[in-house]
């Protein structure tokens, strides 16, 4: 399966990692990526992953057979609007937000219908920019699907044989479903990575020695924090329901952690951490044996019709 003409939103981190990876593997016969940071392009041109580069969109664009958005949130529902009344009708529009309920529901609002399918590739980098992009970044990745119920099935499979094409694992799911489920398993761990950071430069603990004691333990559990701040104010914001419900959960954990220390409450303080270090030897013994399964959750009600 190979495509005429693919375009690619937004050369950052993913972005410029899709077009390196669809180079790689001959997606198509023709890749353009638009970015308005003209280094970008001028890097992607030099290597030669791209056909063509903008810095904005423009007419060449819009007979493309699949469209990449891959910009911050707020940026990708202006450029979905912008596309909707101007693409060839049977042009794929996909996305890759780590948030997918409020793309879905900017979709829904529009005038004309569009063949938009959600996506969300779970890989990345704390290094960002085209520059940091690796076409081997999908490789063994969960990349999630969250296609509209009314888009045709043909079109699913073009985007799950692009991700399986380039090494990474689909899974479709409702967006609702999605946005709950990575608060907990993203959205909290980076908010907390970055509470980490700030900790040590409180000002009422800030201690100049800290960065002479930094050991292997804070460097890994604080890897993520070093993501981009644009992205990650994106998130917080557009997941903030399902943020809050679970962050408040997470604080009465702690205080319930803090209350057993000021009590000196060994029963519970050992049983905290042995259920913690049970619950992750099964997440982590899990993700090893499914590391190699095709794991695709084909459950997501979508047109069923031949030809549709």
């Amino acid at each position: 399966m190979k495509y005429n003409k693919i375009t690619i939103i937004g050369l950052g981190l993913i972005g410029g990692s899709l077009a390196k990876a669809f180079r790689e593997h001959r997606i198509c016969d023709t890749l353009i990526g638009v970015d308005r940071d003209g280094l970008s392009i001028n890097l992607a041109n030099e290597e030669g992953i791209i056909h063509r580069g903008y810095t904005e969109l423009n007419q060449d664009i819009l007979d493309s057979d699949i469209i990449f958005i891959c910009t911050p949130s707020i940026v990708c529902k202006k450029i979905i609007e912008d596309l909707s009344i101007k693409i060839k009708e049977d042009c794929i529009i996909t996305d890759v937000c780590s948030t997918k309920a409020e793309i879905m529901s900017t979709v829904s609002a529009l005038k004309r219908k569009i063949n938009f399918i959600g996506g969300h590739p779970m890989a990345g980098k704390e290094k960002i920019g085209y520059a940091n992009g690796d076409k081997n970044l999908f490789q063994d990745a969960l990349y999630i699907v969250t296609p509209q119920k009314e888009v045709k099935r043909m079109d699913v499979e073009k985007i799950i044989h692009i991700i399986k094409t380039i090494g990474g694992k689909p899974v479709i799911m409702d967006e609702l479903e999605h946005d709950k489920l990575l608060a907990g398993v993203s959205h909290i761990p980076h908010l907390v990575a970055a509470a980490l950071v700030n900790l040590l430069s409180n000002p009422k603990i800030k201690d100049e020695r800290f960065d002479k004691l930094l050991g292997g333990g804070f460097i890994d559990t604080t890897r993520i924090a070093s993501s981009s701040p644009i992205m990650w104010e994106e998130i917080l914001l557009s997941n903030s329901k399902n943020i809050m419900e679970q962050l408040e959960t997470f604080q009465n954990i702690i205080e319930e952690l803090r209350t057993a220390i000021q009590n000196k409450d060994r029963g519970f303080i050992n049983q905290y951490f042995e259920n913690a270090k049970v619950c992750r030897d099964s997440f982590v013994t899990k993700k090893m044996e499914d590391k190699h399964k095709e794991i695709l959750l084909d459950n997501f009600q979508i047109n069923e019709q031949k030809g549709e």
